[in-house]
């Protein structure tokens, strides 16, 4: 039995099929020789949405999270706004890094999110 005590659950759950399904994105780093979407990147991609879904689970730790990431919220910011600002802050530096901008970014459509779907419930 595992427990998601760390806050990544959401992040790791989704990559596996995006990381395993993603057979149009060739990463500048790791050569030409096949489709690649690796681990770390497949991580971020979701983070931001995800944050905002957990926010209201647990605000305080969210709220830790975009402060020690460099927020300088304070005066009981309500759960919309430490979502918010946190998956702002995290999209900056996936700006700052040159990730993809989105699953469109990596080769997916719209044909894609039933198959997405499927794989991240174990279908």
């Amino acid at each position: 039995m595992g427990f998601g005590n760390a806050g990544v659950h959401l992040c790791h759950g989704l990559s596996y099929p995006i990381s395993s399904q993603g057979k149009k994105y060739f990463d500048k780093d790791y050569g030409n020789d096949h489709a690649l979407i690796p681990h770390g990147l497949s991580v971020v991609t979701t983070a931001p949405a995800d944050f905002i879904f957990t926010t209201p689970v647990d605000p305080e730790r969210h709220l830790e999270a975009a402060n020690l990431l460099g927020a300088n919220l304070s005066d009981f910011p309500s759960s919309d706004q430490i979502a918010n600002t946190l998956a702002d802050i995290l999209r900056g530096f996936m700006m700052d890094f040159k990730c993809p901008n989105g699953l469109e970014a990596m080769g997916f459509d719209g044909s894609s999110i039933d198959d997405l779907s499927n794989a991240a419930m174990g279908f």
